[in-house]
């Protein structure tokens, strides 16, 4: 009996593992098409922006990750400073639509960031990022103002190139501004 609950853990360990490497994959293999040298690595900090919303206590994504995004090159930000461009992308995976939809509806029941709403363009106190919400995933790519330069829009279509299904509702916001798409 013992043997086997020693076999269970460890096929256990390895299906554990090897989502790790699928999402981790995932991203790097994407990184590496980019025109720009980034590295790419699990985040320093323990969760993203919107962790909180779109996962709830039951942990309704299935499947949840986050990376940061850091240029091997230096480059001129909009002050003109030169450094490292920082972007950060987070994935959010689960088995149901229903599931997907309940975190887009409890991410957006408030007003979270100011003047961000669901599927309206306009004014909202934010930083560049990309949402994109696919029927059983949800995709990120954010950044702040100092980094919203020339790279970041190949970045950001390169971004909606990967992950973006068919029929996915797309937010797309620069320092400010918030603008809607549907594919």
């Amino acid at each position: 009996m013992r043997i086997i609950y020693t076999i269970l853990i460890l096929l256990h360990g390895l299906t554990a593992t090897a989502q790790i490497s699928t999402e981790e994959s995932e991203f790097i293999s994407f990184v590496g098409k980019l025109d720009v040298d980034y590295y790419c690595g699990p985040s320093e900090s323990s969760s993203d922006d919107f962790m909180p919303y779109f996962l709830n206590k039951k942990g309704l994504a299935s499947n949840h990750s986050f990376y940061r995004l850091k240029s091997k090159s230096l480059f001129r930000d909009i002050k003109g400073e030169k450094r490292q461009l920082v972007y950060f992308l987070s994935s959010y995976k689960f088995n149901e639509t229903s599931e997907c939809t309940e975190a887009i509806n409890r991410f957006f029941s408030k007003e979270r960031i100011e003047g961000l709403k669901y599927k309206e363009d306009g004014q909202a106190k934010t930083s560049p990022m990309v949402m994109i919400f696919n029927s059983k995933s949800i995709y990120c790519l954010y950044g702040n103002c100092d980094t919203e330069v020339e790279t970041w829009e190949s970045l950001k279509k390169a971004f909606i190139d990967e992950y973006a299904k068919k029929e996915a509702t797309i937010l797309i916001a620069q320092c400010g501004n918030v603008k809607w798409i549907t594919l």
